[in-house]
């Protein structure tokens, strides 16, 4: 029995099978900031098909939140990622968090899941 811990790839009953979604799940909390969980779903060319934020965080408005996980469908690059995240950082602001080292830390996270993928650095 395997133990899920943070930053953990999460690929259901072992290895995803060809054309198979993945799950990339991270909890983030930086110092003095709320926990965020990121629960996204990537497709087999590494794009990400579905982008889940939760926490204990504030973002306003809360429709902002909402815009940025619908924004961040069908990236399959970092430096995409990246720009997502500075677009929603233009409208909403969070508290519990910064958007600059939201959009490093999810960046970094698909590279590592990504590795094949990750050549464009943004």
């Amino acid at each position: 029995m395997s133990r899920i811990t943070r930053n953990t790839v999460l690929f259901g009953a072992g290895e995803p099978g060809p054309g198979m979604p993945r799950r990339l799940s991270f909890t983030y909390r930086p110092r003095g900031g709320k926990t965020l969980h990121a629960d996204i779903l990537l497709g087999e060319d590494c794009g990400i098909l579905e982008a889940r934020f939760t926490g204990d965080f504030f973002v306003y408005p809360e429709e902002a939140l909402e815009g940025l996980e619908e924004a961040l469908r069908g990236c399959r690059d970092a430096g995409c990622i990246r720009a997502r995240v500075a677009e929603a950082a233009g409208y909403a602001t969070a508290v519990g968090f910064a958007w600059e080292a939201l959009a490093e830390r999810l960046a970094e996270e698909w590279m590592k899941a990504c590795p094949h993928a990750a050549g464009t650095r943004g």
